[in-house]
């Protein structure tokens, strides 16, 4: 080693430990049913009232039309396999999902955008120990306008949603004040198809 150059620090026990935290994530989906007990209800009973303009000015008619609700929730679990504790772990998960947008007026437009809802937990993981998680649970509308029926408000006439998967950040701050960060991602894939900000790559 050169004069001057000093020898890079080893890494803190509980740095080691922190690399070799391990996560298991197990996915949940929620019905319907489920939705609805979350609040998240189709108050229309899948009716739609639609007025008919013709040479009698106009007519109105109860027509069906398609409203859902699904949802996921993540269980985590944690392994600590270190001899050390991992104190305060701060713990941002980011559920990602695509939603599909269909205008119908005149022409038909089609747009798609990566969205992500969120939530952060907090916890600490001891010695050579496991804890289980929970996330939040996320949920998303998909829907359909009868056909011939436009929206003049600037709603697309057709919504699709289709989840991408469960993006989990964690940070751990050292004895020394540095912050180091951990991601997991389920599907592994995640993390190619979107950034953590929620952008399609």
């Amino acid at each position: 080693m050169g004069a001057g150059f000093a020898a890079d620090a080893e890494p803190s026990a509980q740095e080691q430990a922190f690399k070799k935290l391990r996560l298991k994530i197990a996915e949940e989906r929620l019905s319907e049913k489920d939705c609805a007990e979350l609040g998240h209800v189709d108050t229309t009973g899948g009716k739609m009232t639609v007025t008919s303009v013709g040479a009698d000015g106009g007519t109105k008619s109860q027509r069906s039309f398609e409203n859902g609700f699904e949802g996921r929730r993540f269980q985590m679990g944690f392994r600590n396999n270190a001899t050390v504790d991992l104190e305060d772990l701060k713990i941002e998960c980011r559920f990602f999902y695509t939603e599909e947008r269909e205008w119908r007026t005149g022409s038909r437009k089609t747009e798609e955008e990566i969205k992500y809802m969120d939530c952060i937990l907090s916890s600490t993981v001891g010695a050579g120990g496991k804890i289980s998680l929970q996330t939040d649970p996320f949920v998303m509308q998909s829907y359909e306008y009868p056909s011939g029926v436009y929206n003049s408000g600037g709603k697309a006439e057709v919504l699709e949603s289709s989840p991408e998967g469960l993006w989990v950040r964690v940070t751990c701050v050292m004895p020394d004040g540095k912050a180091l960060t951990r991601d997991f991602c389920e599907p592994k894939s995640l993390s190619s198809r979107v950034d953590w900000d929620g952008k399609s790559i």
